[in-house]
């Protein structure tokens, strides 16, 4: 019966609710009185009454708890940044699904002195040990009973989620300078809008790690990112295969009077800020590095091969046309 009754477009669910079926319908549909009707008649043939029945009118699309670019702590509200989302660690080195891992920014893990991450107000999983690695990427094994909590998807620019593949800054013919991406930062309200300047930047200060440099839009009227926005997700979207590339994740800023990189994107949070997001300003530039080199990096750290959370075990995107 409920299989049958599911069967509806306008139907998202149902079951059985103390003695009550509860069934979920799209909020967006239209002439509910008569689709209540028509699933009121479909129920008599096994003996429903309506007494028996409660419509509920929700969103179709499942909200998940945990999500990239939300808050995450660590050493008790002293620093913060953003997860960047999530990946899994692929079981015995075949494509079956194994453990389930929080990304986000080393430089905010060796703040996790207890090795517990916290997202909002809740410890979400064990941060694994990283001082093995020289990019500034960590990542903490998520608790089995909050897994299925943990969103594999990531959103636009106009906040429509899309999946995504991971991208290849190896693969031949790729066209990174001038491309538009965006980010979700945890301390900005609005989706951070960006473009690539450069491609291969090389810097001691980084260890000499395969980083990128990015720029505010001129045509955007706030920056790109703020402090709390640290190892936010760099997405730009694929319309022909209608899906997201993951390019990368934030490291920080670069300041004009020192011309120097700092970890500012990891400040503490007070209880009383706000999240905003500063005017547009010439000549900021940020530092991110690759998404693929970070996973490359755990995998490489941990034994098995870590890709994105809802992600085939794929190539990657291969190219990108500059905008």
């Amino acid at each position: 019966m409920l299989k049958q009754i599911s069967k509806s477009d306008y139907v998202i669910g149902c079951g059985d609710r103390f003695g009550t079926l509860l069934i979920l319908i799209d909020e967006e549909v239209e002439n509910r009185e008569t689709i209540e009707k028509k699933l009121i008649a479909e129920l008599k043939v096994f003996e429903f009454e309506n007494g028996d029945v409660e419509f509920k009118y929700v969103s179709k699309g499942l909200r998940y708890f945990l999500k990239s670019g939300e808050t995450i702590f660590a050493n008790n509200d002293e620093s913060y940044g953003t997860l960047a989302g999530f990946a899994i660690q692929d079981k015995d080195g075949t494509n079956g699904q194994g453990n389930v891992f929080a990304l986000f920014s080393r430089h905010v893990a060796v703040c996790c002195s207890n090795s517990k991450l916290r997202v909002q107000d809740e410890v979400v999983g064990e941060v694994l040990q990283s001082n093995d690695g020289c990019i500034d990427i960590a990542a903490a094994k998520i608790y089995s009973h909050l897994v299925e909590a943990c969103g594999n998807k990531f959103v636009t620019e106009e906040n429509k989620e899309k999946t995504s593949v991971t991208f290849d800054p190896y693969a031949k013919g790729t066209s990174l300078p001038g491309t538009l991406v965006h980010l979700i930062g945890a301390a900005s309200e609005e989706i951070g809008l960006g473009k690539i300047a450069v491609t291969k930047f090389y810097s001691e200060q980084e260890q000499g790690m395969n980083t990128f440099l990015l720029e505010n839009r001129m045509s955007n009227k706030h920056v790109f990112c703020e402090p709390g926005d640290s190892g936010a997700m760099i997405l730009s979207y694929l319309p022909d295969d209608d899906k997201l590339l993951a390019i990368g994740m934030l490291i920080g800023s670069f300041q004009n009077k020192k011309d120097d990189r700092t970890d500012e994107f990891a400040n503490p949070f007070p209880p009383n800020r706000k999240k905003h997001r500063a005017p547009y300003a010439e000549g900021e530039t940020y530092s991110a590095f690759y998404l693929k080199d970070g996973l490359n990096e755990l995998s490489q750290i941990h034994g098995k091969q870590f890709r994105l959370l809802g992600e085939n075990k794929c190539d990657g995107a291969s190219a990108i046309a500059a905008k």
